[in-house]
């Protein structure tokens, strides 16, 4: 850059600094995206981890344990279905 005329030095060194603040951005977007996903990866796992307690706790009675999750029955076993949660008697089957 340096054996550019002065006006043409100016302008790219413009350019470079512009490029580089639009890598910074897209990497903060990207750890932003990141610590979000992180975050629901948590929050799914805390709810998998509620869901199971409660079952266990209800010995598995479904109806006992939407009721008080406060959802229902059907909503209750797609969570069952998406955290992949198997009751121990499945487990033998």
């Amino acid at each position: 850059l340096n054996d550019l005329p002065d006006k043409l030095n100016g302008l790219a060194q413009k350019q470079i600094t512009a490029g580089t603040q639009q890598q910074l951005s897209l990497t903060t977007q990207t750890q932003q995206t990141n610590k979000i996903h992180s975050l629901q990866e948590e929050g799914f796992a805390a709810e998998a981890q509620m869901i199971t307690n409660l079952l266990k706790q209800n010995r598995w009675n479904i109806t006992t344990t939407a009721e008080k999750l406060g959802v229902s029955r059907s909503t209750l076993h797609r969570k069952i279905k998406k955290y992949k949660i198997v009751s121990p008697n499945k487990m033998h089957d």
